[in-house]
């Protein structure tokens, strides 16, 4: 059935009258018949199985690279911001900035302690709260930093600084030094904001010298650097890597697609054509479904684009058993489908695996009456359409009259204008 493609769109009939000088008083008629074929049309139901992964539109995973995610505030370090539904706060992983003593000096000395969020959901759902954790479970190239506080590089007073990292929650961080410099430039990264401080890491030991309290700020921000280029690097190649294995299954689908569901005009297309095929059937399907070939599944889909639901009835072993009589046209096979269609009250009922007593006598589990067409499926690919039914008062069987066709001469608009729909 798959590959016949006959889409009758218009028959004109034109009428010639000729006349002869030999035979004066005779018309002979010509009857022309003009085939047309629309300028789009549906090849096969291919479209019905397709899924965005077979398809390669996006539903893509989300590509943003490490850098740019630090640069975007749509993003909580690497996660998606999300948001709570009722309050609007932030629930992804934060870190706070909190004054500490200084042992040492008096310049001002500060820490930070960091929080799981809701993305980090073995966590969460195991403390059910947010609990503190150091800074380098969430920010691994802040390792480098575990031992020391920080001291404000800037001339800032106390009462500012409380001023500045008052009630605030930062979601990433990140330092930049250059060879030489006594200080880091740190940069807090909010929820739509960042502030920049210039400090230095201190071990705040009041038992050493201020000298030895700080450390070698060039070799320090060499581990981080290198700590941050992993984390990028590592971040970055899983992205690639899903990518990889996205266009595998899809090309692993689409090729299953390919050999099962396509035409052979399908086939011929390439896959960013065929994507644009689909997307012009998904415009416009009412109306191009009308002249596609004659498949079940698009019979059923038109069925449903035309307000008609699908019907459920009891299994056979709850009612009883109603026999049906096939006449008119004979057929060679059993009938494999069957699908049962109400005008009026708009339902449809497919039967699969009905039973047979003969050739012509079928049982269905469905109650018959003048309202139902037929549309059945014979196991030899013959397509046997009944609209007319009527009932033997004695043997109280169903009579259904059928006409049979070639499935490859029959579209989904010439069923429906055969059996009344």
């Amino acid at each position: 059935m798959k590959g016949y493609i006959l889409i009758l769109l218009t028959i004109c009939i034109k009428v010639i009258n000729a006349q002869t000088d030999s035979i004066a008083s005779d018309d002979i008629d010509f009857s022309i018949i003009t085939i047309k074929k629309p300028a789009f049309c549906i090849y096969s139901d291919a479209y019905t199985y397709v899924t965005p992964f077979a398809m390669a539109i996006p539903r893509l995973p989300d590509t943003t690279s490490f850098e740019g995610r630090w640069e975007s505030y749509d993003y909580c370090r690497t996660s998606p911001k999300i948001i709570h539904p009722r309050t609007l706060r932030i629930k992804n992983a934060y870190f706070r900035v909190r004054l500490t003593r200084n042992n040492v000096n008096d310049k001002l000395c500060f820490t930070t302690y960091a929080r799981w969020g809701e993305h980090n959901f073995r966590y969460y759902m195991r403390f059910r709260r947010p609990i503190v954790v150091n800074m380098g479970n969430l920010y691994p190239e802040m390792r480098c930093f575990r031992r020391y506080d920080w001291i404000v590089y800037d001339d800032i007073s106390r009462r500012e600084f409380r001023r500045m990292m008052h009630g605030k929650r930062w979601y990433d961080l990140r330092l930049e030094h250059y060879e030489g410099d006594e200080y880091y430039t740190m940069t807090l990264k909010g929820p739509e904001n960042s502030s920049a401080l210039n400090v230095y890491p201190f071990l705040n030991n009041k038992l050493i010298s201020e000298e030895r309290n700080r450390p070698d700020p060039d070799r320090l921000y060499r581990n981080y650097s290198k700590a941050l280029d992993k984390q990028r690097k590592k971040f970055d190649s899983r992205i690639d890597r899903n990518l990889r294995a996205l266009e595998r299954t899809t090309n692993r689908n689409w090729y299953q697609m390919l050999s099962r569901h396509f035409s052979e005009e399908e086939r011929a297309m390439t896959r960013e054509e065929w994507i644009e095929y689909y997307q012009a059937i998904m415009l416009n399907e009412q109306n191009y479904i009308t002249f596609a070939p004659l498949y079940r599944s698009l019979l059923t889909r038109y069925l449903n684009l035309n307000g008609y639901r699908a019907l459920t009835i009891p299994v056979r072993n709850q009612t009883p058993a109603n026999i049906f009589r096939l006449s008119g046209d004979s057929i060679s096979s059993g009938i494999e489908q069957v699908i049962m269609i109400n005008r009026i009250s708009s339902q449809y009922y497919i039967q699969t695996r009905t039973p047979n007593f003969s050739k012509d006598i079928y049982q269905s589990d469905l109650t018959l009456n003048d309202d139902f067409v037929f549309v059945m499926i014979l196991y030899d690919g013959t397509i046997a359409l009944g609209n007319r039914v009527s009932r033997d008062s004695q043997t109280e069987e169903f009579i259904i009259n059928i006409e049979t066709y070639k499935p490859e001469l029959l579209t989904i608009g010439a069923i429906a204008e055969i059996l009344g729909l």
